[in-house]
């Protein structure tokens, strides 16, 4: 039920700057699409084309939505 409903509003905020945690990773970036319990976030370190980085709803810990980068 969780992941339902922290899918939902994460779908409604794509383009924005977030901190995804789960229990073995750190994805910051921005939230490139979210397609059922599929979140897809696109890493970018200011140098080229960034890393996409594909994570289920169900193993997320939390969210952060950070400020826009300067």
């Amino acid at each position: 039920m969780f992941s339902e409903m922290l899918a939902a509003e994460l779908a409604g905020r794509i383009g924005a700057r977030v901190l995804i945690a789960t229990d073995h990773a750190e994805v910051t970036g921005h939230i490139l699409n979210v397609t059922g319990n599929l979140i897809t976030v696109v890493e970018n370190n200011g140098y080229g084309a960034g890393t996409t980085t594909s994570m289920s709803a169900l193993y997320v810990n939390f969210v952060r939505f950070l400020p826009p980068a300067a």
